[in-house]
């Protein structure tokens, strides 16, 4: 593998700090920046909202809406606004281009972004604006290399996953609460089997659907302060849970209460069909629309034998000749673009505009419009509106900013022996170094990996 490959396809580009990191073996850097994400977080950010805070903000929101229904507050919807997301999105939005700049291993962000958009929770439904950060921080940075039964239990049960597939209303009809009346929502059930785990077309049937939404009731998110004795975070609420045995996927479930959903997720982690979704969407993300066949047989035989170590199942897939040889013509996505275009210049770029800009450019950031989250297809990004406002963006963040350096140098550093003749030649014939810049950040080898 070349540093081109190992800088792009595997990265965030390269910037000055770039320049010496890979050496003479740039798949061993790669294994070793693996190795060590897996060991501990490469940055620790500036101070974010904790998952408790994050429900303690949310629990202000819900009070004050409940007040001015009443009546016993004023209707202020800039207020509302601002208990409701208050500087959260631009917060996390500056923590992901910072660490874009800063961190010595690109590779684990880039996997942060795959496994935020695998196990989708998404502020387009305002309530959840102020725990995605700490759902992504929490519950899948710590995890994404470790096992995946691990992975999947910890985003299952996250209060933002919880409330963004309402679960945390979820009441069984036969519970203590429920008395005949109760409702299970089957949102959980049904995005884990289709989205996390199995697939749309991995075998299960509506009724293994609503047997596991079954089993999955009770499992809620508290939201209140101690005093009123209920608690922050995630809840399992007896009261709630539909009881009894449940048959999914052809296997009974005879535990009832908290033990029941962790042991249908605990089989469903290693079903065939799980293997086989998850690794093509892990292939998908890194190689293209099309992983070859004999990458997928690798990664889904690495995940039998580990039992899904995901490390493993990752360091196999930077291994396969096939991830060095490709051709490179997956366009980065918009929030993967401006983290790379960060890095390249060596700035973050102010998260205000930026937060705007993402939306021009179609991927408004922890937004997603649907549980699916964001297209791993590369036509989705090649629209020619998409890249109008891709060369509007370069062109304002050339203007902008200041003392970004010889465009030269930048593309030198970011692209190694991977940059090409003609895009070498379109800098040097810039105008002016802004317009180097811009034609930089435009360039094949900054959008493509």
């Amino acid at each position: 593998m070349d540093s081109g490959i190992a800088l792009r396809r595997f990265g965030l580009c390269g910037g000055a700090r770039d320049a010496g990191r890979l050496g003479s073996d740039p798949l061993g850097a790669l294994v070793a920046e693996l190795r060590g994400a897996a060991r501990e977080p490469a940055l620790g950010g500036p101070e974010l909202l904790t998952t408790q805070a994050a429900s303690e903000v949310f629990a202000a929101r819900r009070e004050r809406g409940r007040a001015v229904q009443a009546g016993t507050a004023e209707r202020d919807p800039a207020a509302f606004l601002r208990i409701a997301t208050g500087p959260v999105r631009q917060q996390e939005l500056e923590r992901l281009v910072g660490n874009a700049v800063a961190t010595p291993r690109p590779l684990e962000e880039r996997l942060a972004l795959f496994w935020a958009n695998h196990f989708t929770v998404s502020t387009a439904r305002a309530a959840m604006a102020s725990m995605v950060g700490t759902y992504e921080r929490e519950a899948l940075r710590p995890r994404m290399l470790g096992r995946f039964e691990a992975l999947l239990k910890a985003a299952s049960f996250h209060p933002a996953m919880l409330r963004y597939l309402d679960n945390h209303a979820s009441v069984g009809r036969n519970s203590a609460r429920g008395r005949g009346r109760g409702a299970v929502n089957e949102n959980l059930a049904r995005e884990i089997l289709e989205l996390h785990t199995l697939g749309v077309d991995g075998g299960y049937a509506q009724a293994d659907v609503t047997a596991f939404a079954a089993a999955l009731s009770g499992w809620t998110a508290g939201v209140w302060m101690a005093d009123s004795g209920e608690s922050l975070g995630t809840v399992f609420d007896a009261a709630r849970h539909e009881p009894g045995p449940k048959e999914i996927l052809g296997r009974t479930y005879a535990q009832d209460g908290p033990d029941q959903a962790p042991a249908v997720l605990r089989d469903i982690a290693r079903h065939p069909s799980t293997i086989r979704h998850v690794t093509r969407g892990l292939a998908t993300h890194f190689l293209g629309d099309a992983p070859p066949p004999a990458v997928l047989a690798d990664l889904a035989e690495t995940w039998r034998r580990t039992d899904g170590d995901l490390l493993a199942v990752t360091e196999a897939l930077l291994r396969r000749p096939e991830s060095a040889s490709l051709p490179r013509v997956k366009l980065r996505p918009p929030v993967e673009f401006a983290m790379a275009a960060c890095r390249v210049l060596g700035h973050a770029v102010p998260p205000g505009p930026l937060l705007r800009d993402l939306g021009a450019m179609g991927q408004p950031v922890f937004s997603a419009n649907s549980p699916k989250g964001w297209p791993e297809e590369n036509d989705a990004w090649v629209a020619p509106d998409g890249i109008k406002t891709r060369l509007d963006w370069s062109q304002n963040v050339a203007a902008r900013m200041q003392g970004l350096g010889d465009p030269r140098a930048l593309a030198e550093q970011a692209f190694g022996s991977d940059l090409s003749d003609a895009t070498r030649r379109a800098i040097a014939g810039a105008e002016s170094p802004k317009q180097g810049i811009a034609l930089l950040l435009m360039s094949p080898e900054m959008q493509r990996r």
